[in-house]
């Protein structure tokens, strides 16, 4: 039944109802939900889940959506994954794709940071929860993408624009571009780093869905790699043949050009 669903659900993205309501009295709502574990790894990358008020407090929760993404794409359901406890700071994370992590966890929605599990959510929203993989000093800084989800033919360029959140000098949350980092396509290295401005320019010639990431800036001799909680990109390409021939031979003629030009 729960391949049935993600399967169904995979369908509503390639239709682009990515902003389905599927209930007048917002008892259900299409979000997009990534997860990251404690080795740095995307488990779930902005897949769309069906959230409902699971625990029937009259409200879409981060709580409902984390219960319903794992009883929707972890194996074993939210029974086996996911498991939440009352602490002094209210309804608290115990474990997330089935690691319980000291109870280190981290979850921002549309790349702010959310204050508890029982803020609420809309229809429509990114939620993004991960497993610190410094469980004891929290020094795993979040990241992003500024596009969440792009559609782009066989041929056609596609730019990302990567930020790493921070703190100021007042602990007010900033953003600054992400400069060095090697971009990933489906987990494999590109050799693609993004420039000063953050941004990275790929094409994926292969159609279906894809997911595009990035792995941290090399450190500086003597300095350690610094933690950053994966981005996430999705993007579903179009088969082009045409589109993609001629950018094959535009990128054989420009190669040409610059062994002539050296």
């Amino acid at each position: 039944m729960k391949k049935v669903i993600s399967v169904l659900l995979a369908m509503l993205m390639l239709l682009g109802a990515v902003t389905v309501a599927f209930a007048a009295d917002g008892a259900r709502a299409l979000l997009h939900v990534a997860i990251s574990d404690k080795s740095g790894k995307l488990a779930l990358p902005n897949k769309l889940v069906l959230v409902e008020d699971k625990d029937k407090d009259g409200a879409l929760t981060v709580n409902d959506a984390l219960y319903c993404a794992h009883e929707q794409y972890f194996e074993g359901g939210a029974a086996k994954g996911y498991g939440t406890y009352e602490s002094q700071y209210g309804l608290s994370l115990g474990k997330l794709w089935g690691e319980e992590n000291k109870s280190s966890f981290g979850y921002y929605v549309n790349d702010n940071m959310a204050w508890n599990l029982t803020d609420t959510v809309k229809e429509g929203d990114f939620l993004y929860a991960w497993s610190y993989r410094d469980a004891e000093g929290y020094s795993d800084s979040y990241s992003f993408f500024n596009d969440k989800n792009v559609k782009a033919k066989s041929h056609e360029t596609i730019e990302v624009t990567y930020n790493v959140c921070s703190y100021d000098e007042n602990w007010n949350p900033v953003s600054a571009p992400c400069e060095g980092a090697e971009i990933t396509v489906d987990g494999l290295p590109t050799g693609i780093l993004t420039g000063k401005d953050g941004k990275a320019k790929v094409v994926i010639p292969v159609s279906g869905e894809h997911v595009i990431s990035a792995k941290a800036p090399k450190p500086a001799e003597g300095e350690s790699e610094a933690l950053l909680v994966p981005p996430v990109c999705r993007v579903t390409v179009d088969f082009d043949i045409w589109g993609l021939i001629n950018y094959i031979i535009d990128s054989i003629v420009s190669f040409v050009k610059g062994l002539f030009t050296r």
